[in-house]
């Protein structure tokens, strides 16, 4: 007598949703959810509604980084998924700059050009530079 066994694929699920400060959701945000046993990263868009719905997640803790274009970037570590279980876990972005530096101590805006650039600028009005 043969007998088959039959593996389960034990999974788990994380749902939730990004909003702001103000409690407004946050369509579109990048999230990027961590395996910390593996460090195995899948990526994914939050939904029109800021919600996230990450299906057959393997069982581990993991991290979740959060990214927005004019937020901060959020990380939750330490999240521990459960067998066939679905974890809810909210999260919030903070709104604030994240990459562009801007100069307040001056107003001047330079460029380095090369003098072959330089010589080859037309002149207006006809003058030449003596």
């Amino acid at each position: 007598m043969a007998i088959m066994a039959l593996s389960q694929n034990v999974t788990s699920t994380i749902v939730g949703n990004v909003r702001d400060s103000s409690g407004a959701s946050i369509s579109a945000a990048s999230v990027m959810v961590t395996n910390e046993g593996t460090g195995i990263e899948t990526k994914s868009k939050t939904g029109a509604d800021g919600g996230i719905h990450r299906r057959r997640l393997a069982l581990r803790t993991i991290h979740v980084r959060l990214e927005a274009t004019g937020f901060r970037e959020n990380l939750a570590k330490g999240i521990t998924l459960l067998p066939n279980r679905t974890t809810r876990q909210d999260f919030s972005l903070e709104v604030g700059a994240t990459a562009a530096v801007l100069n307040t101590e001056s107003a001047t805006i330079g460029n380095i050009m090369p003098s072959q650039q330089i010589t080859t600028v037309p002149l207006t009005a006809g003058s030449s530079i003596a």
